[in-house]
């Protein structure tokens, strides 16, 4: 047997292996298991818990409200004389306890907001659900205008669905930002009354943290979601454009390289998705805005951003990693395989040496593989929008490292053939400088794809290829063999890095949500304490504040769906239907342009596959979140909304109002602990799914050789990139609930 066919059996039996892992891991299904990595990558980042732990805790706030409504302090006081210029905005009559019972009833007519329109979401969600995994049926067989009809349907059908899902969402968040609106103005108004000034004067209004109070959707964010899906476009077909010149530039016997290339580029997709489905949904990335960098313009970083998240920061969903969004990291992806076929042919990792009959003469000036190298290196170092972040700095110095060293060698070989045929040249310090130089920058890319597959909503790997498996031609290069079973092996070390850095963000996650537990009974101890019927202003205030606190723990995530929904409009009007277009207008061309068996038309079409399973994995995600709402509301929430009813009757007796407050603290003691016993239950179900991930790819990872020293390292240094950030927003995370506790200044509120 040959040492390339040797190779090309380790090849297959790599895949082999991969393909089986994947099946395990999707049920039979590796585009199930793609969808699972990209739903699980950003389960730290969207904690359903926040918003269920909450809900027990504003219903025992409410109630306090209406206790408090009955002291005698409440009872005789007016606001009238703290009324801003103006008038008040949201209290309806200035008296304190008129105040307090409308507190009380907005959060009532909030909760049954919340129950009618997440059952609605459920509804037509579950309709999303099911037609979501139709699309790939239509997408396999364009461009037939049937398929290209019904497709077309199916995006509309998808798109009105989650406008309508949309809407319920904007309801719900509308009736409580009414609620928090008019806690906040009625806190306002007891600061003022307790200091004896006009609420003009108060200086310490209520906005936690930078979470926003008013509604979130404005027409600056929508277009800024249109920005966003216009970068999103442009990178994607950045991909396809890379396609078009490896498959000038790569020569039949390389193709090996060529197609772990065309799985680079799909991958690269999966990036672009991460990158941009954020920035539509108008979170914040990397310090970024909502606003989508500029196309076309060299990007910059916001303007004083120092990376990672504002120290004690109340919003754990805009948790961020440094540049996240960075087009260096895609560039990053797509860059790997022809640097590994550089060192192949610098004789690196092997001891053949340097294999100068790539650098002949001949070989430049025909199609060879330093032709492919050199073409894509300068495409990538052209065609990219660097930006002046850390991913770009790094990859751009990286890449025109490697291109001068592809000029230096050219440039020798060119002034001296009789190298060629000098085995003692490969040891010589100028070839060693090359090495080096090359070693060193392949590692820095290398991290950089590493940190790109451990970004959250993204995947360390691509989507499996609709219809055909990625098939080189027979035969081929030895030094190309050598670098595609690199590559190969490289890219399951990052499958293993990545899937050990969901499971490390996901653990750390579930220690922080331990840590607000813990806050969130100690506050609802204090609460117990206070002498609500005898309160004095100072107890009212500390109702308020915590009621405030609570309901924009509820509001983020609630505003989550709403973000998720509006995002998944506009990215099926402005990325996949012009994707769809693009596909239709250039099918023709686009089938002659081949890498091995794969042609550009089958590029876009996977593109397009990619792009619907990771949807379906964002919309599992908040589904699952809506859906876990809803059990929590018909079981907890509608039950304790009966018993604050049964507080606001009015009632001689003078015991009455007491046990009516001992039964809804005792119903929402046992309303937290059912809700810590779901999110408990979850939790185990989530932890044993992605130890299970890493066991499998640990599995197929220790039967391979051990990748060299400084290659291992740049792997686990991308993905500490993305662990260490969490962890560090972790740590600064700041519960709203328990924001007093930490002492967070009113400034900062």
């Amino acid at each position: 047997m040959s040492l390339v066919t040797s190779k090309a059996s380790e090849l297959q039996a790599l895949q082999k292996r991969n393909d089986d892992r994947l099946a395990q891991q999707g049920s039979g299904s590796a585009a199930t298991a793609f969808a699972k990595d990209v739903k699980q990558s950003l389960l730290f980042q969207y904690d359903w818990g926040e918003l269920l732990s909450a809900a027990p805790m504003c219903l025992s706030l409410m109630g306090a409200c209406y206790v408090a409504s009955s002291s005698p302090k409440a009872v005789g006081m007016t606001l009238e004389d703290c009324k801003p210029t103006g008038g008040f905005k949201h209290i309806r009559h200035p008296e304190l306890r008129a105040c307090l019972i409308q507190v009380s009833d907005y959060g009532r007519m909030a909760f049954l907001e919340a129950e009618k329109k997440m059952a609605l979401i459920g509804m037509a969600s579950g309709s999303i659900g099911e037609t979501l995994p139709t699309v790939s049926q239509y997408l396999a067989l364009l461009p037939a205008r049937d398929a290209e009809m019904a497709l077309n349907k199916k995006l509309n059908l998808i798109k009105d669905q989650s406008d309508n899902c949309l809407q319920y969402a904007k309801d719900i968040e509308a009736k409580f930002v009414e609620w928090l609106l008019l806690v906040c103005e009625v806190h306002q108004v007891t600061v003022a009354k307790e200091e004896r000034t006009s609420i003009d004067q108060v200086k310490n209004s209520i906005t936690l943290a930078g979470v926003e109070i008013e509604a979130s959707l404005t027409e600056n964010s929508v277009k800024h979601a249109e920005e966003a899906a216009n970068t999103m476009k442009e990178n994607m077909v950045q991909s396809r454009d890379m396609f078009r010149k490896a498959a000038d530039a790569i020569p039949t016997p390389m193709e090996q390289v060529g197609i772990q290339l065309v799985s680079s580029l799909a991958q690269s997709v999966t990036t672009v998705v991460s990158q941009g489905l954020p920035m539509m949904m108008g979170r914040m990335l990397g310090g970024t805005p909502a606003a989508a960098p500029g196309v076309g313009n060299k990007q910059k970083r916001a303007k004083g951003y120092q990376g990672g998240q504002k120290a004690g920061s109340l919003s754990q969903s805009n948790i961020s990693v440094p540049d996240a969004n960075d087009p260096g990291y895609q560039a990053a992806v797509s860059s790997k395989e022809p640097i590994n076929l550089l060192a192949a042919i610098l004789g690196i990792g092997t001891d053949k040496g340097v294999d100068w009959e790539k650098f002949s003469s001949t070989a430049v000036n025909a199609k060879g593989g330093v032709t492919f190298i050199d073409t894509m290196i300068s495409h990538t170092l052209k065609s990219t929008q660097w930006t002046d972040g850390l991913a770009s700095t790094e990859l751009k110095e990286s890449l025109e490292k490697l291109h001068a060293v592809v000029a230096a060698v050219k440039a020798e070989a060119a002034k001296d053939q009789s190298l060629m045929a000098k085995k003692e040249s490969s040891t010589s310090t100028v070839v060693k400088g090359w090495q080096n130089t090359t070693e060193t920058a392949k590692a820095s890319v290398l991290k950089l794809a590493a940190t790109a597959s451990s970004l959250p909503g993204s995947a360390p790997g691509s989507a499996p290829f609709m219809g055909k498996i990625p098939t080189a031609a027979p035969g081929g290069d030895d030094s190309a063999m050598n670098a595609a079973l690199q590559s190969a092996q490289e890219k399951l070390n990052v499958t293993e890095a990545a899937y050990t850095a969901s499971q490390a963000n996901y653990q750390k996650a579930v220690e922080t949500r331990s840590r607000v537990e813990q806050e969130l009974a100690k506050i609802k101890g204090n609460l117990k304490n206070l002498q609500l019927q005898q309160a004095q202003m100072e107890e009212i205030k500390k109702v308020l504040i915590q009621c405030i606190a609570a309901l924009i723990q509820m509001k983020a995530q609630i505003t989550n769906l709403v973000r998720f929904f509006s995002a998944l409009s506009v990215m099926i009007e402005h990325v996949v239907k012009h994707n769809v277009r693009e596909f239709l207008d250039n099918v023709d061309t686009a089938k002659t342009c081949l890498i091995g068996n794969i042609s550009l038309s089958d590029m876009t079409r996977q593109d397009l596959y990619t792009t619907t399973l990771m949807l379906q994995a964002y919309f599992s995600l908040f589904n699952s979140i809506s859906s876990m709402y809803i059990k929590i509301s018909k079981d907890h929430v509608m039950p304790g909304l009966n018993l604050c009813d049964k507080l606001s009757m009015s009632t001689s007796d003078p015991n009455a109002m007491d046990e009516r407050m001992r039964m809804l603290d005792e119903f929402t003691d046992n309303a937290q602990a059912a809700v810590r016993q779901l999110v408990k239950k979850e939790q185990d179900s989530i932890t044993k799914s992605l130890d299970d991930r890493v066991n499998l790819v640990k599995r197929d990872t220790q039967l391979l050789p051990a990748l060299p020293a400084n290659v291992q390292q740049a792997i686990t240094d991308g993905k500490e990139t993305i662990t260490n950030a969490v962890s560090d927003g972790m740590d600064s995370f700041v519960n709203p609930v328990a924001a007093t506790d930490y002492k967070v200044s009113m400034d900062d509120l």
